[in-house]
């Protein structure tokens, strides 16, 4: 049939299956026209490791030259390489993890290869094979000779990790945190292999146990591994995501397009405020150019938690959310400030500065209102604002001199207010050329 043409020229012939010792395996090929694209997949998962990326982010590249692989063969070759490097290769559809390809997601993946994307999750010092490594040492195998062979990378992975990651406990599982509590506090290789880990997972003392039982606790510890791997890059999105709600943008989109929307959102405002330490400088770090897109927003967050963020803990972060929510209130105004500039630059030709006047009244409204004042109007305001200087001066107690402020702008405000709304009813009211008259 033709799958079995299919099958000889895209698999077997390319040798991409092949025949081992141990058997029919799927492998890189050695040479021909594929390797070329396999190579930059393997780049691409590669690049997966701080964040997880789409399939669909290369699939223009591999259908170009130099490459041109044929569009029915690329789910093909996609999944040969994604199969050959399970192991260390994280699977997600729809942002959600999935343990790997059943058939019906495959028929989704044909379909919409953007829905699924991959993270590679790589320890370094450590062999891929170092699960089946612990289920043999276990078992009473020959490999590993000694159970630091186990125990040494498993501790470098374990000494690699964040600060943040060795400190939160809000970030993590309690399984999480109960086997990096088990590598802190083991006395030796053997009691953190055979006794610290598995308590930790929630197995009693292995010494001697059903294969089954070892592989599920080898593959709860490889997913417990992964939880600490992608903690720090998870409260990294997790701010990403806070951020962007922040600016008023879609706290999903990936790193790339935020730094693009963000800058061009935020363009120019560090110009209506001197707050250096507050929203000014966080408007300074967004809008700054890098070509280091992780470093980027690496600086926005140093600059909302005071400090690297591998190195935060859960109260850096805490404050970090906190600064954030006092600015976004900030960046509230400051977007409306420049709406409003850019609305009175179409109907004025001189100078003018722009006012945003508030006021929020316990059990009232939030009411604000923005003013455009040129010279012809500061000239014209000089004789009233005088007035109430004055008025205010009549009292010594600045406290008074406040209450009393509040208590006028509120009611100001929300008489304009008022008085605007019966303005704009009458004035809908009205017939074309008297619209155009009270205009």
């Amino acid at each position: 049939p033709p799958e079995k043409a299919m099958y000889r020229a895209v698999l077997k012939v390319t040798g991409i299956h092949q025949k081992t010792e141990n058997g029919w395996v799927l492998a890189k090929p050695a040479q021909g026209s594929l390797l070329p694209a396999w190579e930059f997949i393997e780049e691409f998962f590669a690049s997966t490791e701080k964040e997880a990326r789409p399939f669909s982010d290369i699939n223009a590249d591999l259908l170009a030259p130099p490459y041109g692989v044929k569009a029915g063969l690329l789910p093909i070759l996609w999944l040969c390489v994604y199969l050959v490097n399970e192991s260390e290769v994280a699977l997600y559809e729809e942002r959600r993890y999935v343990p790997g390809f059943t058939v019906e997601m495959l028929e989704r993946f044909v379909k919409r290869p953007d829905y699924f994307s991959v993270q590679r999750f790589r320890i370094e010092g450590m062999r891929a094979s170092i699960f089946k490594q612990y289920q043999a040492v276990v078992n009473g195998g020959k490999e590993p000779e000694t159970v630091l062979e186990i125990a040494k990378p498993l501790a470098a992975f374990m000494g690699d990790l964040p600060e943040y990651t060795q400190k939160t406990k809000a970030g993590l599982s309690t399984e999480a945190i109960a086997v990096r509590n088990a590598f802190n506090l083991a006395k030796s290789p053997e009691q953190l292999i055979f006794e610290g880990i598995p308590k930790a997972l929630g197995f009693k003392r292995i010494e001697s146990t059903s294969e089954e039982i070892i592989g599920d606790l080898s593959e709860r510890l490889k997913d417990i591994l992964r939880e600490l791997k992608q903690a720090h890059s998870k409260m990294q999105q997790a701010m990403r995501e806070e951020i962007a709600s922040a600016l008023g943008l879609d706290p999903s989109i990936g790193l790339e397009e935020f730094e693009g929307q963000a800058k061009g959102r935020c363009h120019g405002l560090e110009n209506y405020t001197i707050d250096a330490q507050g929203v000014r400088g966080l408007l300074m770090r967004i809008n700054r150019e890098t070509d280091d897109l992780n470093q980027w927003f690496e600086n926005i967050l140093m600059f909302l938690g005071a400090k690297p963020s591998k190195k935060w803990t859960d109260a850096d972060r805490d404050q970090a959310q906190y600064k954030l929510t006092q600015l976004s209130r900030r960046f509230t105004d400051l977007f409306k400030l420049a709406a409003e500039e850019r609305r009175f630059e179409e109907n004025l030709d001189t100078d003018f500065d722009v006012y945003l006047l508030k006021s929020l009244k316990k059990g009232g409204d939030f009411i604000d209102e923005v003013v455009a004042v040129d010279k012809n109007a500061a000239e014209h305001s000089k004789t009233l604002m005088k007035d109430l200087q004055e008025a205010l001066r009549k009292s010594e107690n600045k406290e008074l001199q406040l209450a009393a402020l509040a208590q006028l702008v509120d009611d100001f405000l929300n008489n304009y207010r008022g008085k605007s709304s019966s303005r704009n009813e009458d004035f809908n009211d009205e017939d074309s050329d008297e619209k155009g008259d009270i205009a």
